[in-house]
Formats: structure tokens, sequence, C-alpha cells
């Protein structure tokens, strides 16, 4: 069973599909542009409404400058709090529209389906579903982070005196444990998520593909904990790539290689689950 699945993990490898990633890299750059373009029309905002001063400057002002002036000034205010509103509104929409059909291209191609106006809409109600379901295990990570804490003070207690003595060592160990367990919840997470994709793409009914991939990790558990292990040991592959980058490369550019190792590592890691639980 051992060999089994080991042979499936490097398997994956060879069975990479760049179209996925490809979908991930233009969805990542076009709300990057976007996002561009809406930081570019903010900042030209700010400016207009500090009048180019300074924070000490514009105190002056409002102590000094006629009511009429105020009033005019007030006016503008308002105008630009709605521009904000309305951007940033605008900008959450792009983002669940965009993202939305990024998925729907990407899982219905893995499933062989064809994309429609009609089941591209679903897949908006679905991803607003999963925003339910993230706000959800986000309470349920903090909890789990917050307890295996606590249990490290716990057991860490009597050895108190050790502790004082070697206090890099022990907060090093601690940081890397916290750090494993992130990585874990966090890759559940993308497993029952990406199962629920999966299920979608066939059915199209949020509460059966949501349920269904709940299902699917508890009843298969064992073989979901081996899945979780392979993923953690190429997430620590990528990890450490990338903090190799971060120490060549300058700032813009290890941050873009970074990015880039990430969707690969989702494109990958599709696939992966698919053809070992799906």
């Amino acid at each position: 069973m051992v060999n089994k699945q080991f042979n499936n993990y490097v398997s994956s490898f060879k069975t990479f599909k760049w179209y996925s990633a490809l979908v991930d890299f233009s969805f990542v750059g076009i709300m990057a542009l976007f996002l561009l373009i809406i930081g570019k029309i903010t900042e030209s905002a700010m400016i207009k409404i500090s009048m180019g001063r300074s924070t000490e400057e514009l105190k002056q002002y409002f102590l000094t400058a006629p009511v009429d002036q105020l009033q005019q000034y007030t006016g503008q205010l308002q105008f630009y709090v709605v521009l904000f509103i309305i951007l940033a509104v605008l900008t959450l929409i792009v983002f669940i529209f965009a993202y939305s059909y990024s998925r729907a291209l990407i899982w219905n191609r893995i499933n062989n389906k064809k994309l429609t106006k009609k089941t591209y809409w679903k897949w908006n109600s679905l991803n607003l579903a999963i925003l339910v379901i993230l706000f959800l295990y986000l309470i349920f990570y903090w909890l789990m982070m917050l307890i295996f804490n606590a249990l490290i003070k716990l057991i860490t207690y009597p050895f108190t005196s050790f502790a004082m003595t070697r206090p890099d060592f022990i907060r090093g160990t601690i940081t890397l444990l916290n750090a494993i367990l992130a990585s874990f919840l966090i890759i559940l997470f993308l497993t029952i998520l990406f199962l629920t994709y999966f299920n979608f793409a066939k059915n199209y009914r949020v509460m059966d593909s949501l349920s269904w991939a709940f299902k699917k990790v508890t009843s298969k558990f064992k073989l979901t904990l081996t899945i979780i292990f392979y993923a953690l040991l190429t997430y620590l592959f990528i990890g450490l790539l990338g903090i190799g980058i971060k120490n060549i490369f300058p700032v813009v550019w290890s941050t873009i290689f970074n990015v880039l190792l990430s969707l690969l590592y989702l494109a990958w890691f599709r696939i992966y689950l698919v053809k070992t639980i799906g």
C-alpha cells in the first residue's frame, strides 16, 4: 500500500497538466493589473483629498480656512468616500466573477466537460457558499492553533529550567511545529475545496458537492492523511526553494517567482489529489 501511494506520488509529476497552471497565471496576472489600476485611481484620489498637503498642513488648513471653503471641501470628501466604496464593491465583484470563471475553466477541463453561460453562473453560487465554509474553517483553524500552543506550554512547563538555558532551540522547535500544523490545516482545506470543485463540475449541485467532499475525506481518512503527507513534503521543498530564491533575487523578482511556484504547486496538487482519491 505504501509503495503504491509513493508510486502514485512520483508519477503525479510526470502527468502534470499545464492548462490549470496557465489559467491560474492568467487569473493572478489579470487581477494584479486590475488592482494596480484601482490602486492608481485611489492614490490619485488621496492626493486630491489631501490637496498635496501633509497632515500638519491639513490641520492648519482646517483651523484657518473660511467656512465656505470647508463646506466645498466636505462636499468633495463625500464624493471620494462614495468613490472608494464603489471601487471596493467593484473589486469584490470582479474578483468573484474572475475567480469563478477560472475555476470553471480548470475543473471542467479536468472532468472533460464543456463550460456554458448557464453552468458558469452556478460557479458563482458555489464560491459564495465556500466563503461561508472558509469563514467557519478559519474559526476552526484558530481554535486548533490555540489549543495546540496551549498543549505545548503545558507539556514544556516541567522543563522550564531547560528551556531557559536553550531559548533559541525551544523557540525554533515551537515555530517549526506551528508551521507544520498550519500547513497541514491549509492542505486539508485545499483537499476539501478541490474535491468539492471536482464533484461540482459533474453535477452542479452546491450542497451535494460539499457533502460529497466531506464524506470522501472522512470515509478515506487514512488515504487522505497519506495524500496530505506527500503534499506537505512537496510544500516543504517549495518553501525551501522559495527561501533560496528570496536570498538571491531582489524583492520584486523573488515575490513573482514565489507566486509562480505556489501556483505550480496548486496545479500539481489538483491532479495528484483527483487521481489518487477522486
